[in-house]
C-alpha cells in the first residue's frame, strides 16, 4: 500500500506567501514481481494505481508502470 500527499500553492509575487491552491491526497495498492530467469539477469515490474482526492472533493485515479531490467557481467 502506498499513500502520498502534495500542497501546491499560487503565487503573485516574489514576495507573496502564496494561496493554497490544491490538496491533493493520494493511496493505493502497489504491485511488484521479480523475474529471473538467469543466475545474472533479473527484471523488476512495479505496478501502482493511486485513488487521489483533493480539498474539493474531486477524485480520479493515477497509474504508474516500471520496468527494470539488469544484466551482471
Amino acid at each position: 500500500m502506498s499513500r502520498s500527499t502534495r500542497s501546491e500553492s499560487r503565487f503573485t509575487s516574489i514576495e507573496d506567501e502564496g494561496i493554497l491552491s490544491e490538496e491533493l491526497i493520494g493511496f493505493g495498492p502497489v504491485f511488484r514481481t521479480v523475474y529471473t530467469p538467469r543466475i545474472n539477469q533479473s527484471f523488476v515490474f512495479t505496478g501502482k494505481i493511486q485513488r487521489v482526492e483533493n480539498i474539493a472533493g474531486t477524485v480520479y485515479y493515477t497509474k504508474f508502470i516500471k520496468l527494470v531490467g539488469s544484466l551482471l557481467l
